[in-house]
């Protein structure tokens, strides 16, 4: 009887699993509060509802900035456009100010003419100035 009895605890103890991978609920205490599960679910159902809220509040504030920059972007191409046909413009008219033939009654106007001999100056150096080269003593690139 005795061997029966050993025989069959060998045999069930063969088929238990080990102890280690057994997981059995904590004693519950007298006086201790326990969350009842479908509280759980709400309140990480209602942080996930919070953080998905959150993200997408992010998305929509990054979509608009991106569609303010854009906006802005394209209304300063227009105004760099302007300011080129602008100062076109008053390039075109600056050339015509300095042409030839608004300023000479211009200048005539103000009692100059045209030149009737051209004199020319010699000057001679003074103390303290280095060496002078006289034209006369000039090459241009062209002579050996």
């Amino acid at each position: 009887m005795f061997t029966a009895r050993v025989l069959t605890a060998i045999a069930v103890r063969s088929r238990r699993p080990a102890r280690a991978g057994i997981v059995l609920p904590a004693p519950s205490r007298p006086g201790a509060r326990s969350l009842n599960p479908a509280w759980q679910q709400t309140a990480v159902a209602l942080f996930l509802i919070v953080a998905l809220t959150a993200g997408l509040c992010l998305y929509i504030y990054q979509a608009a900035q991106i569609h303010a920059t854009g906006q802005e972007m394209v209304g300063l191409r227009a105004e760099y456009g302007r300011l080129q046909r602008e100062n076109s413009n008053l390039l075109a008219i600056y050339a015509a100010e300095q042409s030839l033939a608004r300023m000479m009654p211009r200048a005539a106007a103000a009692g100059f003419g045209s030149a009737a001999e051209v004199r020319y100056v010699s000057v001679t150096p003074t103390d303290g100035a280095g060496t002078v080269v006289r034209p006369s003593g000039l090459r241009s690139s062209g002579q050996p």
